[in-house]
């Protein structure tokens, strides 16, 4: 593939006193390879005693030891291998970061003595604490060699792509201190990883890389803001998000074969968030081949190199330096064998939902358009509104505009039958379930009119306490697997809720149906900013379920159980319903979102969804009119709220 990436002379000085340096079509390759490919210089050594130096709210004392720096990149240092004894001490900023650090070290403070270790940085930080004059030659060490090789692997390992983490560094004329660090306790497998990266949100991370019943994992330890936000006298929990570009409009052009192989084309508009902006970090499922990137006239790009079968991120360089508020556009191309599977009974299913397309930054908000070429014989269904659809030979040809800015979006397909429902004051609710994986069952003979009555009732529920149902129709569609998922006037729905219905045995249909159709609430109009609110998402469209479920049974009977399943799985510690080891409330406030998943309790579920949910009845319950039997201030509250 020809990449080439050639930078903006003006952007361009390499300010280190070595003169300039472009970085050009000829040289990428050489400049990437050159990180990936790690070369210890013993030429340029020091020896450290008591050596100190801080990076934001971590501490690194290398008591005694040698730094051989790396060979220089492009002119400049980039790193250096240490061994010897240190130690690296970061205090959490936050009593929640200080129960993080404490529930993963033991103690509340990370204190962690290391033999060696491998650190990367920005120029401004090798001028403030390793350019120093006394650089000696030390004598080569393959044992060092064979080590920093390990640490490298060990980021490649867990899919961090230092390389393309290091160039944006090597040519800009902006100032941006940057540490990444991988480190080695003493006497263990184990590493640990220290990130500060003032371009990111929470621009401080400690993680550890950790080796549990036979799997290797990386998980967060503390992750916070930098330190001058904490000086500010800000609130200690909240900061805006820092964003380097924004996604405006997709174009995605999708081929499906019968096969399940999905060919793309995606044209994205964005808008640049900085100065100075010369690639951009997408994120996608792994299952996806990135072939190429170009610019709107079809001049390649470069893009990283990293192969490595897990890679969920593609990194473009871009051919000219982007100033803040300036539009671009890029075009991708790619294909997957992997990302649509078929059943046992011949349904598709999209493996990742969510991750079929290149998106930039978290959840942002960008309008769609979505043309898809499809065999003719299977129904084809999407987010937006359809403008399209064409019959030619073996394919069918639709096209789904979405001209209102939306997180996300999915796709669905298949042999379905189909239902509509088209009432006064309701918006179109068009359900279709699988013809493939229900043949010759005896469960569930009227099920399309179930699903269809919980689905119409669900919207009635949530347009009454929340406020309008934002579409003019839902679509809702089977997948042959257990969960549900839900898409702006989208719906998956498990196989199970087209196959049976189970009211008051345990597992409640009609709640799953309510729980996915609050989605087009909570988050489809109100969006969670980060993890941290993710609770706000899933724990209120939990809530929303068991709501509704009280409200149509007119009685408590159905909802009291719930709440009393909730608290059990809430209060209760060990290896709970979901077969691992839970601390349930002590695991962490609901704020920590994704972070509450780890080897030392996997309360993720326990805390965002159920005691989300008893966040809101709490709320429910204080404004509650007892006297009157009203809910009336807590339904103004939340049609406010949204």
């Amino acid at each position: 593939m020809n990449r080439f990436l050639i930078l903006t002379a003006a952007c361009l000085l390499i300010l280190t006193g070595t003169g300039n340096a472009q970085f050009t079509k000829e040289n990428y390759e050489h400049v990437y390879d050159s990180i990936r490919d790690l070369k210890i210089d013993f030429a340029r050594s020091i020896v450290v005693r008591d050596f100190n130096f801080a990076m934001d709210a971590a501490e690194f004392t290398l008591e005694e030891g040698t730094i051989s720096f790396l060979n220089p990149v492009a002119g400049q240092t980039i790193g250096f291998y240490f061994t010897g004894r240190g130690q690296c001490r970061l205090i959490g900023p936050t009593p929640v970061e200080k129960f993080s650090i404490e529930k993963f070290t033991g103690e509340e403070d990370f204190n962690e003595k290391f033999g060696d270790g491998l650190f990367f940085f920005s120029r401004d930080v090798f001028e403030k604490f390793f350019a120093q004059p006394d650089i000696q030659p030390v004598r080569e060490d393959s044992k060092s060699k064979s080590r920093a090789k390990r640490f490298m692997d060990r980021l490649e390992d867990y899919s961090i792509d230092i390389a393309s983490d290091m160039i944006p560094k090597l040519y800009t004329s902006q100032e941006n201190p940057y540490l990444l660090t991988i480190f080695a306790p003493e006497n263990s497998y184990d590493f640990y990883l220290y990130n500060y990266d003032p371009t990111i949100t929470e621009s401080v991370q400690l993680a550890e890389f950790k080796r549990e019943m036979g799997h290797e994992v990386i998980q967060t330890i503390t992750r916070f803001f930098p330190q001058e936000h904490y000086q500010s006298g800000k609130n200690i929990y909240e900061r805006e998000q820092v964003d380097q570009a924004y996604p405006r409009h997709y174009d995605i052009i999708t081929t499906i074969k019968q096969n399940t192989d999905l060919i793309t084309a995606c044209r994205l508009i964005f808008e640049s968030n900085q100065d100075s902006l010369i690639c951009l970090w997408f994120n996608h499922t792994d299952q996806i081949d990135m072939d190429s990137v170009t610019t709107a006239d079809g001049n390649h790009l470069a893009i990283d190199k990293f192969e490595e079968d897990d890679a969920y991120f593609t990194t473009v360089f871009f051919n000219r330096p982007l100033m803040k508020g300036e539009y671009d556009t890029l075009m991708f191309y790619y294909e997957s064998g992997d990302v649509i599977k078929k059943s046992v009974w011949g349904d598709f299913y999209l493996l990742a939902p969510a991750g079929w397309y290149p998106e930039l930054g978290f959840r942002n908000k960008a309008t769609f358009t979505l043309s898809y070429k499809t065999p003719e014989w299977l129904r084809f269904l999407s987010c937006g509104e359809k403008i399209k659809d064409s019959v030619e030979g073996d394919w069918r040809y639709t096209v789904w505009e979405n001209n209102d800015p939306i997180q996300v979006v999915g796709f669905n397909y298949g042999w379905f039958d189909s239902l509509t429902v088209n009432e006064p004051g309701f918006p179109e609710i068009k359900v279709f379930r699988s013809d493939a994986s229900h043949q010759g069952r005896l469960f569930g003979p009227n099920m399309l009119e179930v699903t269809a009555e919980d689905v119409k009732e669900a919207i009635e529920f949530c347009t009454r306490v929340y406020g309008n149902y934002p579409y003019e129709r839902l679509l809702v569609t089977e997948i042959p697997l257990a969960h549900g998922q839900s898409f702006p006037g989208l719906l998956h729905l498990g196989w199970g809720s087209f196959e049976r219905d189970d009211r008051g045995k345990g597992f409640e249909m009609d709640a799953f149906r309510a729980h996915e159709v609050a989605h087009q609430w909570w988050p489809t109009i109100v969006h969670f900013k980060s993890y941290h609110d993710q609770w706000m998402s899933e724990g209120f469209a939990e809530y929303t379920a068991a709501w509704f479920v009280q409200t149509r049974d007119g009685d408590n009977e159905r909802f009291l159980k719930l709440l009393d399943d909730w608290r059990d799985i809430i209060t209760e510690k060990g290896s709970m319903y979901r077969g691992v080891w839970s601390e349930g409330s002590e695991a962490g406030p609901i704020w920590l979102g994704g972070r509450l998943a780890s080897t030392e309790s996997e309360d993720y579920t326990t805390l965002v969804y159920t005691k989300g949910a008893y966040v809101l009845h709490m709320l429910r319950m204080m404004l509650f009119d007892y006297k009157n039997n009203s809910d009336e201030k807590f339904v103004n509250m939340m049609q406010h709220f949204v």
